[in-house]
């Protein structure tokens, strides 16, 4: 099982998420409206600048005035010996793959039915302020294997998830 550490950036106003120095690296980000924090998609990119520069031009139905939403970036680290190192691309995808099917954020068109079918993970989710769902926020672990997730909750005494 790989094991992924999400630090999110608390959510910006689209032209202040541009210029975060994270724009400049691979990574996931949640939409969501301005005045609805609920996300309602989730993208991965290679540099975010150059996805969102490619929105504020209109290049994407998801974003029809960027004046009207916000930016959650989740920078993405793949960890393997308690040592946190980029992720690569590929993994960045079935991070995205696993949010979405997750999350099912309604502008997220596929990924939402069936399931994730991706490598075997397990996410920790961490920053300031986690993106919302229509639930709540984004749990803080989070994983494909609801029985490894639950055997985690029960050993280690932790109900935050």
């Amino acid at each position: 099982m790989e094991c992924f550490k999400i630090e999110w950036k608390p959510p910006l106003p689209f032209d202040k998420a541009v210029s975060l120095p994270e724009a400049k690296s691979p990574g996931i980000y949640a939409l969501s409206e301005a005045d609805n924090p609920s996300i309602y998609y989730i993208g991965q990119t290679k540099e975010l600048f150059t996805r969102m520069t490619q929105y504020r031009r209109g290049d994407s139905s998801h974003m029809r005035d960027t004046g009207k939403v916000s930016v959650s970036v989740g920078i993405a680290y793949f960890v393997e010996n308690n040592i946190p190192s980029p992720a690569t691309s590929e993994q960045v995808k079935d991070i995205e793959k696993f949010f979405i099917s997750e999350v099912k954020p309604e502008r997220n068109i596929k990924g939402k039915e069936g399931g994730y079918r991706g490598r075997a993970v397990i996410i920790v989710n961490t920053g300031e302020e986690l993106p919302h769902t229509k639930n709540g926020r984004i749990a803080k672990v989070m994983s494909h294997d609801s029985v490894f997730l639950k055997l985690l909750k029960d050993n280690l005494g932790y109900s935050d998830w």
